[in-house]
């Protein structure tokens, strides 16, 4: 008796469909805005310090450089720097040139679109759908960085880099439920 009751309870439990979420991080930035910060910064740092050319011993000054979020950008200009042959000091006045970093842009842009079935329980237009039919979900970094480079002694300029910009993308698709895909872009 209780065998057969056990089958029909069990027979509807094998068409629910099975969803998943993704928990949000606690930082302001996600982990994956911070990897796109991050390989933006990297693109861009190295062509900057291609741009520029530097005399004997250089400061990097970012005095005009702010918030915390820069902090890797500049670490990576530095890096860059150290790579294309340029010996750095932390002591202005033991450098030959002074590098100027300005920053024009350090963010992430976000854009989703998606068809489904809404949740009937929200009218929220930006409220993802109960079903999903088809989304796509794309993020992309962009930094924009610029510098010149002068004597320490004389203020003479020695060099400029136009600004330029590094990005780093990623775009997430689904199709019906649970059939998904992501793609990265390539080096720019």
């Amino acid at each position: 008796m209780f065998g057969g009751m056990r089958i029909v309870l069990l027979f509807p439990i094998a068409f629910l469909a099975g969803c998943s979420s993704v928990k949000n991080s606690i930082p302001a930035k996600t982990a994956t805005e911070q990897m796109l910060l991050s390989t933006a910064a990297d693109r861009v740092a190295g062509q900057l310090a291609q741009a520029l050319r530097v005399r004997g011993v250089a400061f990097l000054d970012t005095t005009y450089v702010p918030g915390d979020d820069n902090k890797y950008a500049i670490s990576a200009l530095r890096y860059a720097l150290l790579r294309s042959g340029v010996r750095l000091t932390n002591d202005r006045n033991q450098a030959a040139s002074i590098v100027e970093l300005r920053i024009g842009a350090m963010s992430t842009n976000e854009k989703e679109f998606f068809v489904g079935i809404p949740d009937p329980r929200s009218l929220d237009s930006a409220t993802p759908p109960t079903v999903v039919l088809y989304r796509t979900n794309t993020q992309e970094a962009v930094a924009k960085l610029a510098a010149f480079v002068y004597d320490a002694h004389s203020g003479d300029l020695i060099s400029a880099a136009d600004p330029l910009q590094g990005t780093a993308k990623v775009n997430r698709q689904e199709i019906a439920p649970g059939i998904s895909w992501e793609s990265k872009s390539s080096d720019r």
